[in-house]
């Protein structure tokens, strides 16, 4: 049965060391590099009836961002010789991730975590730990 592990490659979540994990243990397995846009740039009002506006740039500044992280990602899968798909989402992190596990049969998620100490990820609720408890498949952190 083929297998299919979802990578977050936010900057945030260190890409790196999740998809050198995920490259060198499961090169024959699928692997979706997911980057999610959380379109956090504060309450902004765009026009969407004039290309001219800020709308167009709002867009292509997202794209452009989307586009960063997948070459990043794209350059480790290189480096295995490992196939990488890459999907972009607008949405809140773990309900975007949560959402595309059930409805794309993923296997499991990996993402990496920013070095802390026990008493820190204790106290400050990350993205790492919400996925981790909320995720439908289990979640390797790296």
């Amino acid at each position: 049965m083929p297998r299919t592990h979802l990578v977050v490659v936010n900057d945030g979540h260190n890409l790196h060391s999740a998809l050198d994990y995920t490259c060198e243990t499961f090169p024959d397995d699928t692997i979706v590099g997911l980057y999610v846009d959380t379109a956090d740039d504060g309450p902004r009002s765009i026009r969407w009836d004039d290309s001219a506006t800020p709308a167009t740039d709002w867009i292509d500044g997202h794209r452009e961002e989307a586009r960063r992280h997948f070459d990043d990602a794209q350059a480790v899968a290189d480096k295995y010789g490992v196939t990488l798909e890459t999907v972009a989402a607008f949405g809140k992190l773990t309900d975007v991730i949560r959402q595309y596990c059930t409805q794309h049969s993923i296997t499991t998620v990996i993402v990496g975590t920013a070095d802390r100490d026990a008493f820190s990820s204790y106290v400050v609720a990350d993205d790492v730990t919400r996925i981790a408890n909320t995720a439908p498949v289990p979640v390797v952190v790296v």
